[in-house]
């Protein structure tokens, strides 16, 4: 759904048995996730009444979760490997985006702010889970300020390079909210 002026809207991707809306930007143009009559997982951007699935060529899985003002999405999706792969896709081209050194279950993008910066989760050859930010061409991990290193998820990050996320001090504990400021 949305939520403007004490009025909820439904988000639901036609003939879908599910959606979930996970983005949004000024313009009012949403994305997230949906189920098609199969249950197969697809990406969706609505904008005004007109809903378009996005798929990624060759993976499966796909989620639409973020969209700045320009219309460039954060998509992430799962590979042949079942391994994630993470885009920024500008409604013609994917540009595969993830943290350099992930290890196999590869990265996930979450967020991308107008500014071009983009945030996200990455798992480690572990399989523990950290937060990056990429910014101006360079890539940045970031994890729980308790030391943990084991469960730290970006999910947004505006204009000012703020972000917020999740972590637990135990690998898929209860989680924390938090807001860190890069600068």
């Amino acid at each position: 759904f949305t939520y403007a002026g004490g009025k909820f809207t439904a988000v639901n991707f036609p003939k879908s048995n599910g959606t979930q809306a996970t983005g949004i930007n000024d313009k009012n143009w949403v994305t997230g996730l949906y189920l098609d009559s199969a249950n197969v997982q697809h990406g969706f951007v609505k904008k005004g009444s007109k809903y378009t699935s996005i798929d990624v060529k060759g993976d499966t899985s796909a989620d639409a979760y973020g969209i700045n003002n320009a219309g460039d999405m954060t998509v992430f999706a799962l590979n042949s490997s079942s391994d994630y792969d993470a885009f920024i896709y500008n409604g013609k081209t994917f540009k595969k985006v993830g943290y350099p050194s992930a290890g196999p279950l590869g990265s996930v993008a979450h967020a991308t702010n107008n500014k071009g910066a983009v945030t996200g989760t990455y798992y480690d050859s572990a399989g523990d889970v950290h937060g990056w930010l990429l910014d101006a061409g360079k890539y940045y991990a970031f994890n729980d300020p308790t030391g943990c290193k084991c469960d730290t998820r970006s999910d947004g990050i505006n204009d000012k390079l703020e972000m917020v996320g999740r972590y637990s001090t135990t690998l898929g504990g209860a989680s924390i909210g938090f807001k860190v400021t890069t600068k």
